[in-house]
């Protein structure tokens, strides 16, 4: 069952990944993570959805998800030659070694059993959406627990939590670093360097936990600012010379 999830998943990030990179022109390096956070957008609107109406909204969203991610990629197949083959081809080869070395992982960390897995079977469950279930919510928005639901949905399986989480740190990467300028050493140095600063300054890709995930999104995000910052800030110094 988890490898009909794994499939699901892949198709559902390519194929909104590639459409924004088509259709709107956005960096195929940058779409991986947008089309995640596009994902959790989604899923925390229905998950507002379902505890306003007392019923489970979340799952339909990730029927729709589906439903739309097949629709894209009929409309991928037409315009096949515009498709970065090379960037969509190394992101596929990233996401399935992450699932091989994280499938068979487990929490181990007292947080992990407590909070963080206690959370995702209360969705698995569907026991969030009564008896106040949500209270334990109130405090943050569950983006991140939205996120690993939908890797585990179908079946329940700590190593696919903490795919979910590797998922996102990956779609960083490629948002943060990845680029056709480096060859395929330098690619696989940056690599590993992300791989070890996100592992020493957290449990990064070991755990389901939310630190190594909020770094890299305030990364992105200043990425993101500085991208509309800079050419402005050189705009007015041409100005001001001329």
């Amino acid at each position: 069952m988890i490898y009909i999830s794994l499939g699901s998943i892949l198709l559902i990030i390519l194929s909104i990944s590639n459409f924004l990179n088509i259709k709107f022109k956005i960096k195929i390096n940058e779409t991986y993570f947008v089309s995640c956070s596009i994902i959790i957008l989604l899923s925390y609107w229905s998950y507002l959805l379902s505890i306003y109406y007392n019923k489970d909204y979340l799952i339909y969203s990730y029927y729709l998800l589906n439903i739309f991610a097949f629709i894209v990629a009929l409309y991928l197949i037409k315009n096949f030659s515009k498709i970065d083959q090379k960037f969509n081809i190394e992101f596929i080869i990233f996401f399935l070694l992450i699932f091989y070395f994280s499938k068979d992982k487990y929490f181990l960390d007292q947080d992990e059993l407590t909070y963080w897995g206690y959370s995702i079977k209360e969705l698995f469950t569907n026991s969030i959406f009564f008896e106040n279930g949500y209270r334990r919510y109130h405090h943050h928005p569950p983006g991140l627990t939205l996120f690993q639901y939908l890797f585990v949905f179908i079946k329940y399986q700590e190593g696919m939590i903490i795919f979910a989480n590797n998922v996102l740190l990956i779609t960083a990467y490629f948002y943060l670093f990845y680029d056709n300028k480096f060859s395929r050493i330098e690619k696989f140095f940056i690599f590993l360097l992300y791989y070890l600063l996100i592992n020493n300054l957290s449990f990064g890709f070991m755990s389901a936990y939310s630190d190594p995930i909020l770094g890299v999104f305030f990364s992105c995000i200043l990425k993101l600012c500085y991208a509309f910052i800079i050419p402005k800030e050189k705009n007015n110094h041409i100005i001001n010379t001329s």
